[in-house]
């Protein structure tokens, strides 16, 4: 039994995605970093932030919110990511390894929030 966030596979997952995005924009122009690095960053740590409050808040209507709010945060990454693409700010084989990172992540979070949704609806 689960009894920590961090030991969902789902938050696991969120956190190697957002320390990838620390490291690549480390790299970034220095007139980027109360922008797009600072939202990239934001949007990245959002998601296991709401994991994670969503896996203490009491109510199943409580913890899906938040566990809504991390998908929409992952998608809020993966358009900053492209976007960073199209400046050219991130390299090509390191869009590829985020994009792969992030068809996990989403494949994972869809499948718990579906897992919590049907496990609470009994």
């Amino acid at each position: 039994m689960i009894i920590n966030f961090y030991e969902l596979r789902v938050w696991q997952k969120a956190n190697i995605l957002a320390l990838q995005i620390y490291k690549v924009t480390k790299k970034f122009p220095s007139d980027e970093k109360f922008n797009l690095t600072s939202q990239l960053r934001r949007a990245s740590t959002s998601v296991g932030a709401n994991i994670a409050e969503g896996f203490g808040k009491n109510t199943k209507n409580d913890k899906l919110r938040f566990f809504h709010q991390a998908r929409g945060s992952l998608y809020e990454t993966l358009n900053f990511i492209l976007f960073c693409k199209d400046l050219k700010l991130i390299k090509d084989e390191e869009v590829e390894q985020l994009i792969e990172e992030y068809k996990g992540l989403i494949r994972g979070l869809n499948s718990f929030i579906s897992s919590f949704s049907e496990s609470t609806a009994r």
